[in-house]
């Protein structure tokens, strides 16, 4: 188990334990992904091929692409904290994308969607720029 300086960042949380926090926190944003995908004509099942010219053209294919690089969720365990950030902005900006509020709306509501990105911003926030997290691995 990889810790920061005396095992703990600022907040008091291992790293370990942060980044399972942001791998939980991803949970979220990849079921609403691949609920609104159709992907009955897809060829390769919703699995992004990079050498597919269908795939370079389909209307999911950021979707299938980020859940493709994030896949399997055990692969996730070892991946260094950065991608996992990574990953946590693309799903915030995802997830906003599909929102029906923005800005201030979203502070006061309470939908699924605006409290996972209050969440996500949060987690986002309290991890970024500790280096102590982002570079332990």
């Amino acid at each position: 188990m990889k810790w920061a300086v005396g095992g703990f960042f600022a907040a008091g949380v291992p790293v370990e334990k942060t980044r399972l926090q942001i791998i939980e926190m991803l949970t979220f944003p990849r079921l609403m992904a691949l609920d609104s995908m159709e992907l009955d004509g897809c060829p390769h099942e919703g699995q992004f091929e990079a050498d597919s010219s269908r795939c370079k053209t389909c209307e999911y294919m950021y979707e299938c692409t980020w859940l493709k690089s994030n896949e399997p969720f055990l692969a996730l365990a070892s991946s260094p904290v950065d991608e996992l950030l990574n990953a946590l902005r693309f799903a915030i900006d995802y997830v906003d994308s599909q929102n029906h509020r923005s800005g201030v709306a979203r502070t006061f509501c309470v939908c699924k969607n605006c409290s996972w990105i209050n969440s996500a911003k949060l987690l986002l926030k309290s991890t970024e720029g500790r280096s102590e997290i982002v570079h332990s691995d």
